[in-house]
């Protein structure tokens, strides 16, 4: 071979190697752009910093907040950046443990200084590593606003302090329940109370009287909620407190509507029925406060019938003219039964509070013969089963006074 062609062949081999090389490079050039790229869209603020204090390599979101274009970041020191001396001193601090230890450090909450010099909460976890370039040791990191994690751990917080604070007042309102029922000669009464939420505006009432009678409340807060149950137990003190003093029944339900009236507000009320039970006489005054309607099963006549109420709910308004209650008198066999409008909510979608008033008196019809409280759970699972057992929309709440003689 002549050493013209060796020269030429020599040539093209270099040539050869050039381009590849030339390719290589322009391939590396592309993929550290693009891991560039990658570097700096990730939402979290990276840096390497070695043993001095120098910047080795820095994202977009990181020079940001320091208000330093990217490509000046590399070969900054910590103390030109960071202006806070405090601030300063604890990453001093974070990267010689680093370095001494060569393990990870997990920084959950630390105060950094944002760009507008407000102080943000950050969580930091800078690792070892050794740069390539200079082969000296270092420290690569991470730094994450943790801001809004914060906030969400306190509303996490607040809401679990709330429900502690609701379930103490489900264990109150329950409390406020009798818890038995009373021994009366001849008659037997039940009660039962389910809450739609956590605590409901429902309640039930009893309380024996010096001479013998019995007196016993049902009342509905409009609503449910903790806002109603507050409705509820002022309602059931007030009540309690009449009964104690010796009002007469319609005296005692003008004075409660009118302390009812000066305590409620935005259009809040309460329905009620208030009874007195004497049991000697076998009859029952009760009065019915925009609770309706009330069902009446009469033994000897085998027909329920439904009653309205005597007057409108309590609050809405003072009044001076007092409403007589009416007088019931009982026979062997007969039913009393008052329902919260809980009940009436049983239904299907598509069924009118009509439809399901006379499921319930078919319903008392059925189950007339059973004791109070067997009464109220057969009466509480056919409604509930024929409105497919769908989920509760209102506080559900119960008594039935039921004669044996």
């Amino acid at each position: 071979m002549s050493d013209k062609n060796k020269t030429k062949e020599n040539f093209d081999l270099l040539e050869r190697q050039y381009n590849k090389l030339l390719y290589e490079h322009r391939v590396l050039k592309a993929r550290l752009e693009q891991y560039q790229q990658i570097f700096d869209l990730l939402p979290e603020y990276i840096f390497g910093i070695d043993e001095n204090g120098q910047y080795l390599l820095a994202n977009k979101q990181l020079a940001d907040e320091f208000n330093v274009p990217v490509n000046e970041m590399e070969g900054k020191m910590d103390y030109e950046v960071i202006a806070d001396e405090e601030e300063l001193k604890s990453h001093q601090q974070m990267r010689e443990k680093v370095l001494a230890t060569g393990e990870p450090v997990y920084i959950p909450e630390f105060l950094a200084t944002n760009r507008d010099g407000n102080k943000i909460p950050v969580e930091i976890r800078p690792i070892p590593y050794v740069d390539s370039v200079t082969g000296l040791s270092a420290v690569l990191g991470t730094t994450m606003e943790i801001t809004e994690r914060k906030r969400i751990e306190k509303e996490l917080i607040k809401k679990k302090n709330m429900e502690k604070d609701i379930e103490i007042a489900r264990a109150i309102q329950q409390g406020l329940l009798p818890d038995s029922e009373p021994v009366i000669e001849g008659f037997e009464i039940s009660g039962w109370n389910q809450p739609a939420d956590d605590t409901g505006g429902d309640y039930y009432d009893w309380l024996e009287l010096p001479e013998g009678e019995l007196a016993f409340t049902i009342a509905d807060a409009s609503g449910h909620g903790v806002g109603p149950a507050l409705m509820a137990a002022v309602c059931r003190a007030y009540m309690r407190a009449s009964h104690a003093g010796g009002e007469k029944l319609e005296s005692m339900m003008a004075n409660v509507n009118n302390l009812l009236a000066d305590d409620l507000k935005d259009g809040r009320f309460i329905t009620a029925v208030v009874g007195i039970l004497y049991p000697q006489k076998h009859t029952l005054d009760i009065y019915s406060a925009g609770h309706a309607p009330l069902f009446f099963y009469n033994a000897a006549k085998d027909i329920v019938e439904t009653w309205g109420a005597d007057d409108i709910p309590l609050g809405i308004e003072k009044k001076s003219k007092k409403v007589s209650p009416r007088t019931v008198t009982f026979s062997p066999g007969d039913l009393f039964v008052m329902l919260t409008d809980g009940f009436f909510s049983l239904g299907l979608p598509d069924e009118s509070e009509k439809v399901i008033i006379e499921k319930i008196k078919s319903t008392i019809y059925e189950y007339h013969s059973l004791v109070p409280k067997d009464f109220i759970s057969s009466i509480y699972d056919k409604l509930n089963h024929a409105s497919n057992n769908s989920i509760q929309q209102d506080d559900l709440t119960a008594v039935v006074l039921k004669c044996n003689i």
